[in-house]
């Protein structure tokens, strides 16, 4: 790849090394790479709301109830004991 396929945002540096190049973004393409992050943030999201809620045995999640925010394992951050009827709240 030469300088004249590389986008206007890219810039390609050599190195001290003449066998060794590396292609770096220029000051001005750092908004292509918030753009990458939240690309990445959202389809990490999407994976892990996709995800079916961990209960434990003898609870159901209640209705409505999403993932737990804290630890990030998927369980259900609301249950109801099933035979008893009593709710917690994680």
């Amino acid at each position: 790849m030469n300088a004249e396929e590389l986008p206007r945002n890219v810039v390609f540096h050599r190195s001290a090394d003449p066998s060794s190049a590396a292609i770096r973004a220029a000051p001005g393409g750092a908004v292509g790479v918030w753009v990458s992050l939240a690309i990445v943030v959202l389809v990490f999201s999407a994976t892990v709301s996709a995800r079916p809620l961990r209960v434990p045995s003898g609870f159901r999640a209640t209705e409505g109830t999403g993932v737990e925010p804290y630890t990030g394992t998927g369980w259900a951050q609301a249950i109801v004991h099933e035979d008893s009827g009593l709710k917690k709240v994680l």
